[in-house]
């Protein structure tokens, strides 16, 4: 295997400007985080609320520009690119946040909603309505859902179709940040069980972001904790699991009396 995904020094700052308060401290929201993904695995990444979790999400696939560091997908260093290059680059990376209500323009029919996506991702107007509906059916929903609105479709239909809207350009990396947090504990398994078939169908990649650590040791190849913007703990899941290093690490762990790690052939 090769290394998909390389992060190497990545720090984001935030400096507050204000005539009130022009001694104000900057925000180091990420500091100095360095981490590789193998194609087709899962990184897991928990910390605690704060901790810089959605903030690394949004550099690592350059929705913000990083304060410092490099970030690689399949070998381009993102940061050199321009804009246009960027644009390209990212259809092959895709983040899901967390709130699917949120994420779905409630005056747009879910034909709309993914022909734009697939417009974006270069797919001929012709081809769209075709398309469209191989993504629905790829996440589980049929082709009637295509001209409804998103208030007429659940929670776990919303991320259904954030899902395939993120799948539209054919990525090869996800960035799944928090992406059942919203949602009721029974759907919650329905949507991680749709993720990981995704991933051995389609040969994705995932960094998937967590606070809750049983859904992170369930689907992580690796696992990464973040505390204040550093990155305190990295390595195999079944080590960090089992034998964590940082004193943070095993407080956490020791939160979730619950936590248990999946076998393997669950996973796969």
């Amino acid at each position: 295997m090769s290394a998909f995904v390389s992060v190497e020094n990545l720090s984001q700052t935030y400096t507050a400007r204000s005539w009130l308060r022009p001694g104000l401290a900057p925000t180091h929201a990420v500091r100095n985080v360095s981490f590789t993904i193998e194609r087709n695995t899962v990184m897991g990444l928990a910390g605690e609320s704060g901790s810089g979790k959605s903030t690394l999400a949004r550099a690592l696939v350059h929705l913000e520009r990083p304060t410092a560091g490099e970030v690689r997908i399949g070998g381009i260093p993102l940061a050199r690119l321009s804009r246009r290059g960027l644009r390209k680059a990212r259809r092959r990376m895709q983040i899901v946040f967390q709130d699917p209500h949120g994420a779905l323009n409630p005056r747009l029919r879910i034909r709309h909603s993914l022909g734009e996506a697939l417009a974006n991702a270069g797919v001929p107007r012709r081809e769209r309505a075709a398309h469209a509906i191989q993504l629905l059916r790829l996440v589980g929903l049929a082709p009637e859902h295509l001209d409804r609105y998103p208030r007429a479709f659940s929670g776990g239909q919303k991320q259904r179709i954030v899902i395939a809207r993120a799948l539209a350009g054919n990525p090869e990396f996800l960035v799944l940040d928090e992406p059942v947090s919203s949602l009721d504990v029974s759907i919650q398994a329905q949507i991680i069980n749709l993720l990981m078939d995704l991933k051995q169908r389609l040969g994705l990649t995932y960094l998937f972001i967590s606070h809750d650590l049983n859904l992170v040791s369930y689907v992580s190849d690796t696992i990464g904790i973040l505390r204040e913007g550093w990155l305190v703990e990295h390595g195999p899941a079944d080590e960090v699991l089992e034998r964590p290093r940082a004193e943070y690490t095993r407080a956490l762990f020791g939160a979730s009396p619950s936590l248990h790690r999946a076998p393997r052939a669950l996973r796969s």
